[in-house]
């Protein structure tokens, strides 16, 4: 393979797309991905470019990482090297909006925010969900499976994809599916293409299928005792036929940093602080036609309260859907990002374990047998900040800095990336980690570490233990993309 120098490929991309698209080099540390700086960051308008893009890195063999909003780029391994970033924020275009059959295709780079307002303007509406949807961009969401708080009752970007284009790793354009929603025979490519970090191709648009605009928003806001209890009752609620939208869980600490409020006051400041508060908040919310709507909320608040809610609130108008925007961006957020955030899906009816699973009993206590017999103690004097989601099994533990301790309990300076992994004692960061790797593998789930310090990436597996399927995933890879110039080294295996 032959490595190009940084000179030589900003000059070979201004002779491929005008100058205006090549990034100078005082922009380049705005792409870093772990710490490494590309070598060059070339944004592109036009399809044209882009596909000439491709086929000169193909060429050279210069690794191309696929950037939309920026917004998923802690996710992944170490990167092998990376050469060029291709930003595609500028490939912003609604293509083609049919508000009577309910489709819509657009250009890849376009936030979900642009989108759902041009979708409003006809009275539509995109049923899917990403975090910083001003930033996040449609192609971006698709190739890191992004979703929010509503996945429950909209379901993944996938279930909404109904074609797809996409320019591979030699450059050659080709497209899947189309512009009805019954359209696919053999195998599906646009669902190929989603979540594969962008290892397989570049997506270039996408055709989405629509529903009506909700007309009404709310949401109810609940206190319990423990996350044991407020994910029982939440489970409950998501088998109705009041069921809500989406379903939420949040332990104290989380709800503090949220700023959950009711008419009482701030709910931070109502529930114990420390670690011993046991104390959570479920979110649950309904969209739809306002009498109907109506005709969920007072039937879900009759089965909260009956099953042991401390207090219950509806929250409504701009607050709520303020509400649901902060869920859903928690723990994404650039500016205020965390240290260390790990990701545990197992079975919904395995949710309040996983939550739990930082208040349980002593090793000793452990050792004699029942619930937690074969489970992993958690790491108790590391308690994180807990989001849970009881209907599509999901529960996330994000730690900001300072927030974990040594086994003395004095807390540990996370800021620094040299030396820090060596002034751990129990538990350690590896350790945390490794802890809920084990927890996830017992209980049959999978676990993948969202956010990280380089340092740590190169000491643990990020996605977690090999998928069943992982040679299978390497011939795919090596099929679409022979000479590893996408994203190499990000994806499941160091694909």
């Amino acid at each position: 393979m032959v490595i190009v120098p940084v000179p030589a490929i900003n000059q070979q991309l201004t002779d491929l797309v005008d100058s205006g698209s090549v990034l100078p080099e005082e922009s380049l540390a705005d792409y870093s991905i772990d710490g490494v700086t590309p070598k060059a960051v070339v944004r592109p308008q036009q399809r044209q470019a882009i596909v000439d893009v491709i086929r000169w890195a193909a060429s050279e063999g210069v690794a191309v990482f696929p950037w939309g909003g920026g917004t998923q780029v802690c996710l992944g391994g170490l990167p092998e090297r990376v050469d060029l970033i291709l930003d595609l924020s500028r490939y912003d275009r609604v293509i083609d909006y049919q508000p009577a059959d309910l489709t819509a295709t657009v250009e890849a780079g376009i936030s979900l925010d642009s989108l759902q307002r041009e979708l409003a303007k006809g009275g539509k509406f995109l049923a899917i969900e990403a975090p910083m949807p001003a930033k996040a961009t449609v192609g971006g969401i698709l190739a890191s499976n992004a979703s929010g708080p509503l996945r429950f009752g909209y379901g993944l970007p996938r279930d909404w994809l109904i074609g797809i284009g996409v320019v591979n790793a030699q450059g050659v354009e080709t497209k899947a599916g189309g512009k009805v929603v019954k359209n696919v025979t053999g195998y599906d490519l646009g669902k190929l293409y989603t979540g594969s970090m962008g290892t397989l191709g570049i997506i270039l648009e996408a055709t989405f299928k629509l529903i009506p605009l909700p007309v009404d928003s709310n949401a109810l806001v609940a206190v319990f005792p423990s996350m044991e209890s407020a994910i029982d009752a939440g489970s409950q609620l998501l088998r109705q036929v009041y069921a809500p939208h989406g379903l939420q869980v949040v332990n104290s600490s989380m709800s503090q940093r949220l700023s959950l409020s009711m008419a009482g006051g701030e709910l931070g400041s109502d529930l114990a602080t420390g670690e011993a508060s046991q104390e959570a908040v479920m979110l649950a919310f309904f969209s739809g036609r306002v009498r109907a709507v109506r005709r969920k909320l007072s039937e879900a608040s009759r089965l909260i309260q009956g099953q042991g809610a401390a207090r219950v609130e509806e929250i409504s108008g701009p607050q709520g859907s303020g509400l649901l925007r902060q869920l859903t961006d928690v723990g994404w957020n650039s500016e205020d990002p965390p240290f260390l955030s790990i990701k545990v899906n197992v079975s919904p009816s395995m949710v309040g374990q996983v939550a739990g699973w930082f208040d349980q009993p002593s090793s000793e206590e452990l050792s004699g047998g029942g619930r937690y017999a074969q489970i992993p103690q958690g790491p108790s004097d590391s308690p994180p900040e807990i989001v849970a989601d009881p209907g599509f099994g999901l529960v996330r533990f994000h730690w900001w800095s300072g927030a974990l301790h040594s086994g003395q309990g004095s807390a540990v300076a996370l800021s620094s990336e040299e030396g820090w992994l060596g002034r751990f004692d129990e538990p350690h960061l590896i350790d945390v980690v490794g802890r809920v790797q084990a927890l996830g593998r017992e209980l049959g789930g999978s676990v993948v570490v969202e956010h990280a310090p380089p340092a740590l990436k190169r000491q643990v597996e990020v996605w977690g233990d090999p998928p069943v399927g992982l040679e299978i995933m390497r011939n795919i890879k090596q099929k679409f993309d022979p000479a590893g110039i996408l994203n190499p080294g990000r994806f499941v295996g160091g694909m």
